[in-house]
């Protein structure tokens, strides 16, 4: 159950709704050598759109949902709770965000988890991929344990600029989302597994090659500005590598994509980025969320903001104003 509507309550914002849609596909061409010998390749490449519904949210100590949508005006307060991020629903299939029960006990533990759901599923998940070393490797063991073989994952490489390469994974039902909530210029799955522990070593070991890392310094403005012909090459060799120095097959036949807003990117490319703090007591107007950050507008004098959607969720740090 959710509303949307105005409110003047302190509010939570739990996640960030948005919806996916095929957009086309186009073939990019390279050049290099082989546009000098007089040969040039081109490679497909799918383009998704996405849709921003808005911002599911609840009042602290309510358990009932909102979404705040386009077009609504918020203003940041600051934070003094920081609330558990687990939600119900399994796992393995995508639950609608506005009918997830979030819990509204207090976050102890250093992934957001309160003391009640620090050791359930979904933060046993969050420890595999999220953590780094034994830690993560014994949380991976422990979630295959309780899932079995009901959950798919899936490794894949991304290029967020010109040059940069980075690798991560996720469960194989979330790829093309999980990629929309990055700055990125294209994108590829490399590698799907049942398994969390082979999937997690596989990422950690292709993170160690030259070149890609799991933990980049990204520009949203650099990936939106950078054209796919200087990147498709890049990360079709890359991709060779990979099958190459891991012995994975038919790695090819994984098509190349990139997910793109589904407003016009000028706004994005003209805002500023903005911690809370800083935007914090101004009437704002929300206007679409992508690649992470939430696009907002100043009706006063027309500027445009970006903030990191991570700086706001499971805090009550948002309030609407009727």
């Amino acid at each position: 159950i959710f509303q949307s509507g105005p409110w003047c309550y302190g509010l939570i914002p739990r996640t960030f709704k948005i919806d996916m849609s095929f957009h086309s596909k186009e073939y990019v061409g390279y050049g290099g050598l082989d546009q000098f010998i007089g040969t040039v390749h081109a490679r497909e490449v799918i383009r998704y759109r996405t849709r921003f519904q808005g911002i599911v949210s609840q009042e602290e100590g309510d358990r009932e949902l909102h979404v705040i949508t386009p077009g609504e005006k918020i203003a940041f307060t600051k934070p003094t709770q920081e609330y558990c991020r687990w939600h119900s629903g399994d796992l393995e299939n995508g639950v609608d965000p506005v009918r997830r029960a979030y819990c509204l006990g207090k976050a102890t533990s250093k992934l957001g988890y309160c003391a009640k759901h620090r050791q359930s599923l979904k933060a046993i998940y969050s420890k595999c991929f999220e953590l780094a070393g034994i830690e993560s490797i014994r949380n991976c063991q422990i979630l295959d344990e309780k899932a079995g073989d009901k959950i798919e994952y899936a490794v894949y490489i991304l290029a967020y600029s010109s040059s940069g390469l980075k690798v991560g994974a996720t469960r194989y039902w979330r790829l093309i989302y999980r990629i929309a909530e990055q700055p990125h210029v294209l994108a590829t799955m490399v590698y799907k597994s049942k398994s969390a522990i082979k999937t997690r070593e596989l990422e950690v070991r292709i993170g160690k090659l030259s070149g890609l890392t799991e933990k980049p310094k990204r520009s949203l403005n650099e990936a939106l500005s950078t054209p796919l012909v200087t990147v498709v090459y890049r990360i079709e060799k890359i991709r060779d590598k990979i099958a190459k120095a891991f012995a994975i097959r038919n790695i090819g036949e994984n098509p190349i994509f990139r997910v793109e807003p589904g407003i016009e990117v000028v706004p994005y490319i003209r805002a500023k980025e903005k911690g809370v703090r800083e935007l914090e007591g101004l009437r704002l107007e929300v206007i679409d969320y992508y690649s992470g950050y939430l696009l907002l507008s100043y009706p006063n004098n027309n500027n445009y903001y970006i903030v990191r959607g991570n700086e706001l969720l499971h805090r009550n740090v948002l309030k609407t104003i009727s």
